[in-house]
Order: structure tokens, then C-alpha cells, then sequence
């Protein structure tokens, strides 16, 4: 088992949005994939980024344990090499280090974009904004809210299009504002916008839910338990 791996700062931009949650699960992954153990389950865009970072992580262990491997031929030949020409050990000498390339970014071709791509099974054709308009069209009809379909917010409800489909995300949008307490009736006054509704793969299971689950007789975000983890999340958020 290797003893250590590397994060490469350039995945940050495709984990940045996930909540501390979220990023705990994908954190505590890594650590576990990387001890050869079984990671945590992970749903939506954590499950994504997850496999983003695992293609980085088998290639280290890949490249480590070819030195591995190299070393412990060397050491069944006397160890290293006597050749004061090339004295740690390397099969070949090698040239002065270079520049180091930048990573190949930019704004058409970033890893969200990558990310976002990588489930091509799903109906939903990431080229287009059809469908992504239409539920924000439904959600702004049902709302009369003046957000606007910001790349954020269409990347967002891409990813929830691709786990539950279009009518289960009007369903969502339904359930938060048919439910009194999502709509503004709590103690905060707070109200769960589009940004909320699909946030996380969570979340908006829950908005589905809410629409027709109910719990001895009353909407579910009336069972004390709900609402206080909603005011905990709203907490958390300021």
C-alpha cells in the first residue's frame, strides 16, 4: 500500500460549490480508496469528483510503484549503480528540469465542463439549454422570482436533470413552494430559492418528497426533526 498520495490544487474549482458535507464524504473517499479500503457512498456531483480524483490517485500509485518495482531490482544487483555518471540510480541521465507546463485549463475546457461531461447515458445533452430552460422557466412562472440563469445555477440543474429527470425536478420546484415552511413560514423568514432546490442531489429529493410525503397527517417539514435541520442548514450557510 503506498504511504501517502497527492491532491493537485487544480481540482478545487470542481469541488469548490459542494457542501462541507459533501466534501467531508469525498475527503474521508480518498483517504479510504487510498488505504485500499471501501469508501463511503456518495451521490451526484461528489460521486463524480470522486472519480475525477481516483484517475489521479491510480496514476501516482501506478508511477510509484514502478519505482518500487525498479528499486528492488537494483537492490538484487548491489543496489545503486557504480556509473558516477548517472549515481542515483535512474535507467537513463537526465537532462536539466524544464519550466514546468501549466495545466491545460481554460474556460471552454475546464474540469466542471469535465466533470459535467462524463455521464453521456443520461438524456441530457450538456451542448443544449432546453431542458435546463425549461425547468428554470417552470420554477420562475410558479415563484415570480427575478434570478437569473446565472452558469452556475444551469450546471446545477444539469446535474439534477441527469439524476431525476424533468418532471421529478418541476416536482421539486412544487414542493418547496406548496410547503409553508420552505415558503417563508419559520422563524427566519427564510425561503428556498432555486439555488437551495438544487444544490445537492439531497436536497432535491427532499422538494420531491415534500410535494406528497406526509407524516402522521401533516406535510413532512411540520415534524420538528425537519424543520430544525433546515434552520441548522440555513445557519450553517450565513
Amino acid at each position: 500500500m503506498k504511504p501517502a498520495f497527492l491532491i493537485y490544487c487544480n481540482i478545487y474549482p470542481a469541488i469548490e460549490e459542494l457542501s462541507y458535507e459533501e466534501k467531508g464524504k469525498l475527503f474521508d473517499s480518498i483517504f479510504l480508496y487510498s488505504m485500499e479500503k471501501e469508501t463511503v457512498e456518495m451521490t451526484g456531483e461528489t460521486k463524480m469528483a470522486f472519480n475525477f480524483i481516483k484517475q489521479s490517485l491510480d496514476l501516482d500509485t501506478s508511477k510509484y510503484e514502478s519505482i518500487v518495482e525498479r528499486n528492488r531490482i537494483n537492490g538484487k544487483k548491489g543496489g545503486r549503480p557504480k556509473n558516477q555518471e548517472n549515481p542515483v540510480g535512474y535507467l537513463e541521465t537526465q537532462d536539466n528540469p524544464e519550466e514546468p507546463k501549466k495545466a491545460n485549463i481554460n474556460k471552454n475546457n475546464n474540469i466542471k465542463d469535465i466533470l459535467l461531461s462524463k455521464d453521456n447515458n443520461s438524456g441530457v445533452d450538456n451542448s443544449t439549454s432546453d431542458s435546463v430552460k425549461e425547468v428554470y422557466d417552470f420554477y420562475v412562472s410558479n415563484t415570480g422570482s427575478k434570478e437569473k440563469l446565472s452558469p452556475t445555477r444551469k450546471k446545477k440543474i444539469q446535474v439534477r436533470l441527469k439524476e431525476f429527470g424533468i418532471e421529478d425536478c418541476k416536482n421539486a420546484i412544487l414542493g418547496a413552494i406548496n410547503d409553508s415552511f420552505m415558503s417563508g413560514d419559520n422563524d427566519r423568514g427564510w425561503k428556498a430559492d432555486i439555488d437551495y432546490i438544487f444544490r445537492n442531489y439531497e436536497k432535491t429529493e427532499k422538494c420531491i418528497q415534500l410535494l406528497n410525503k406526509t407524516k402522521n397527517g401533516k406535510p413532512e417539514s411540520d415534524d420538528p426533526l425537519f424543520r430544525a435541520s433546515i434552520e441548522a442548514t440555513q445557519k450553517r450557510s450565513i
